[in-house]
């Protein structure tokens, strides 16, 4: 599925990818009212903050700027879900004016413009202010080896243990150019810590905070699934999610009855029909936009056929 979304107790990756709506990362054509992008990051999943209003780009004010917040922007723009949150302008100033301030988002919206705030270019903030976000990487990746490592010490100086796992990468779906060679994850699964068979046989899918020197970290429970647990419709999605983008977002249906509030919306009903985050919808079906420009549930991750348009979603 082209975006399941996340919620309720449920953490980490979803068997299919995250909330999904167009948004244009920077150009021109095609820009509106509260589309976003990240500026000046060091990689495509990190950087201040922009939205677009009235003709221009503009800046964020880090006032209540959370990781909920930051989430919302990681998902719009293709990512899972955000690991920082960041504020003080830590990807330097930007320019133009200060758009929104004291967003506080919910966790839900395909937008910032969505979330609850002072409203627009109501802001007494400078760029020192600006907010900004790291985003979620993703990767495709074998297990060579593993060992037990130091990673400073907690607050009362004992040394943190964790594991590292010297992985192959195989693909990296969007993050930094540099090749992912290990990944650290807690030593237990009480802590979210997992276990990947080592040997360069098994592939896994996984998510997490990459750096630039090569190292990525799981810091979420069930970020990391096996490759071959994942339905054909799921691989290809990957693809169309990540390198091709979409233009239709999912909204979860907590109980019935449950509605849309926009065409470009399909409703996932795997939890509340199901109680299963991975369920019929998830392994078999894609959001995709029809020719009139709504949405609907496809079976199949090609372009649907013109006769399967009007068929009623599953």
């Amino acid at each position: 599925m082209v975006g399941t979304p996340t919620g309720g107790n449920q953490r980490g990756w979803r068997p299919g990818l995250p909330p999904c709506r167009s948004r244009s990362l920077g150009h021109p054509a095609g820009v509106q009212d509260g589309d976003m992008r990240l500026a000046d990051g060091e990689a495509a999943n990190e950087g201040r903050v922009e939205i677009f209003y009235q003709g221009q780009w503009g800046t964020v004010c880090d006032n209540l700027w959370d990781l909920t917040d930051a989430s919302v922007v990681c998902r719009a723009l293709g990512f899972e879900n955000a690991t920082e949150a960041l504020g003080r302008a830590a990807f330097g100033p930007g320019r133009g004016p200060v758009m929104l301030d004291e967003v506080e988002c919910t966790g839900t919206e395909s937008s910032l413009a969505e979330c609850r705030s002072l409203g627009w270019l109501k802001s007494n903030c400078r760029h020192n202010q600006d907010a900004g976000v790291i985003c979620t990487n993703m990767i495709r990746a074998k297990a060579v080896s593993v060992k037990e490592v130091d990673s400073g010490n907690d607050i009362y100086g004992n040394p943190i243990k964790r594991i590292q796992y010297e992985v192959k990468q195989i693909k990296m779906f969007k993050g930094p150019d540099k090749d992912i060679e290990f990944i650290y994850t807690a030593p237990s699964s009480a802590v979210c810590g997992v276990s990947l068979d080592i040997g360069g046989k098994k592939e896994y899918l996984i998510a997490g905070k990459a750096e630039g020197n090569g190292k990525l970290h799981v810091t979420l429970c069930d970020f990391i699934v096996p490759w071959d647990t994942l339905s054909t419709t799921q691989k290809k999605s990957l693809n169309h999610r990540y390198q091709m983008g979409c233009e239709c977002k999912i909204t979860r249906c907590p109980m019935i009855p449950c509605y849309i509030s926009s065409p470009d919306e399909c409703l996932w009903m795997d939890w509340v029909t199901e109680k299963n985050i991975n369920g019929h919808q998830a392994r078999f079906f894609a959001c995709i936009k029809r020719s009139d420009g709504s949405c609907a549930w496809y079976r199949g991750a090609a372009p649907p056929k013109q006769e399967f348009l009007d068929i009623e979603d599953p």
